[in-house]
């Protein structure tokens, strides 16, 4: 993160929690650094010097050194979360955030196992279409990108609106999918006007 105040409470947190931690403050410095060395995770915010955090996941997914990376940002635009999702990005927390939920997003990242990755043949604003493992994990990952898309909602009906798609996408991967991540489930979120 390129705010000194933010990348300090986050690292303070994880250290506390008893992780090794790497902070710098621009993308071409994180592009360096995870290429260099192997890490579990890494946390980049959209919008940095050098190179945005989505830059860094792009070019990281090309190279050797295959951290989870979860992406922070105050920009929750549709076509930052669409391009987190296409480029395979763990997790998409909206900034501020308590700098103890970073402590729970990395546990919750670094406990689960590497499952194939989300596909996306679709991403638009108003159309987005994905094969997803049949994973829990994959299930709860994709509610958590698809509830950052606007829907000009009020928040009470968008979070059961959620909750409904939650179980629609439980249950596609648990009964459909037996569970098993070598089989695929096609979702698609469309918006209309």
């Amino acid at each position: 993160d390129d705010d000194r105040t933010t990348r300090f409470a986050i690292s303070s947190m994880l250290k506390k929690a008893g992780y090794a931690v790497t902070a710098v403050g621009d993308g071409a410095q994180a592009l360096r650094n995870i290429q260099k060395t192997n890490f579990a995770l890494a946390f980049l915010d959209v919008w940095m010097p050098e190179l945005t955090g989505l830059e860094v996941l792009a070019r990281v997914r090309l190279g050797e050194s295959h951290p989870k990376v979860i992406i922070m940002t105050s920009d929750g635009t549709p076509d930052n979360v669409l391009r987190a999702i296409r480029e395979q990005a763990y997790e998409y927390v909206s900034k501020p955030f308590p700098p103890k939920e970073a402590v729970e997003l990395a546990e919750r990242a670094l406990k689960q196992n590497v499952s194939p990755p989300i596909e996306v043949i679709s991403a638009k604003p108003h159309w987005v279409e994905l094969l997803i493992p049949c994973t829990r994990e994959a299930a709860e990952r994709i509610q958590s990108f698809l509830m950052k898309l606007e829907a000009d909602l009020p928040e009470d009906v968008r979070s059961t609106i959620g909750l409904a798609f939650r179980e629609l996408v439980l249950n596609a991967v648990e009964w459909g999918g037996k569970l098993d991540p070598n089989r695929k489930v096609r979702i698609a979120y469309v918006r209309s006007s």
